[in-house]
């Protein structure tokens, strides 16, 4: 009987032991610096020409949206000029992206509202993976947290972000751990603004939509991630010199070591007045609860 009691008390030691072993291994593994986590190296000077870089590519996407409504307006007069629709390809490196939200956070002040959750934010490109990583403090977390996604243009030519992993250090976490805070916190802010920029969303007559159906969009893109569904392909051109914006579609879109590469063709008529039916729908955000 001592015996047996005795590799009872064994058995349960060792068990203990690999408890603990695996819950300082998983503590070790969240407190580590992912070896893909790497700040910018680059000189203030290079910092300026790579974000400089990034608003030349975002003029070039300017340029395209307002050819495409001078098309349109001079097509609504003309009835023989051609309307062309021919895709262009943009292209940003992860030095440019990363220049760029630094410089764009300072100039518009985002750091003010994301601050006090995140710091140190990065954006980081792999063969076939975005990844958006940060230092957080939010649910007793002190660590560099990261979401994974795998973009594509899926079968029905839908924009799947989908998201593969959120990890916290170099452990996975479970996927609610974050998400259904993150849901909750989405859910409280957009329930109540989604049905005040449907009703206000609208196209002019040359193609051009308001803050609001591009809020509307981005809202219901956000809601999809969550829900890990797809949502609809498109992307706001601005016009700025009008305080418009032009959806094109996205397509052929590519992560590679460094690199985004997208093309982007712009909407006819039809395909707009599509979009503002389809984004005029209701939204189950009881789904977010789930």
């Amino acid at each position: 009987m001592k015996k047996k009691r005795r590799r009872i008390k064994l058995i349960l030691l060792l068990l203990a032991m690999a408890l603990a072993s695996v819950a300082l291994l998983g503590f070790s593994l969240l407190k580590r610096t992912p070896d893909y986590y790497v700040m910018m190296v680059l000189s203030p000077e290079q910092q300026e020409a790579a974000a400089q870089r990034a608003e030349d590519t975002i003029t070039r996407m300017q340029n395209l949206a307002a050819a495409a409504r001078g098309a349109e307006i001079r097509a609504s007069t003309n009835p023989t000029a051609k309307v062309t629709r021919e895709g262009t390809t943009f292209s940003f490196t992860q030095d440019e992206l990363n220049a760029l939200f630094a410089k764009w956070s300072e100039k518009f002040k985002w750091r003010d509202s994301y601050g006090q959750y995140l710091t140190d934010p990065v954006i980081i490109l792999q063969s076939n993976r975005m990844i958006l990583a940060g230092r957080v403090k939010v649910r007793d977390i002190d660590s560099i947290v990261s979401f994974h996604f795998v973009p594509k243009i899926d079968e029905k030519n839908l924009l799947d972000l989908n998201l593969i992993a959120v990890r916290g250090g170099n452990l996975p976490l479970p996927e609610n751990f974050l998400m259904s805070p993150l849901r909750a916190h989405l859910k409280r802010k957009l329930e109540p603004r989604v049905p005040v920029w449907q009703a206000a969303a609208k196209l002019d007559q040359h193609g051009g939509v308001n803050d609001d159906m591009m809020k509307l969009a981005m809202a219901r893109l956000v809601v999809n991630v969550l829900q890990e569904q797809p949502a609809e392909n498109v992307i706001f051109l601005p016009v700025f010199q009008e305080n418009r914006r032009v959806p094109a579609f996205l397509s052929d879109v590519k992560v590679t070591e460094g690199e985004m590469q997208f093309t982007v063709f712009p909407m006819n008529a039809t395909q707009r007045n599509d979009l503002l039916t389809h984004l005029k729908e209701p939204i189950d955000f009881a789904k977010l609860d789930q």
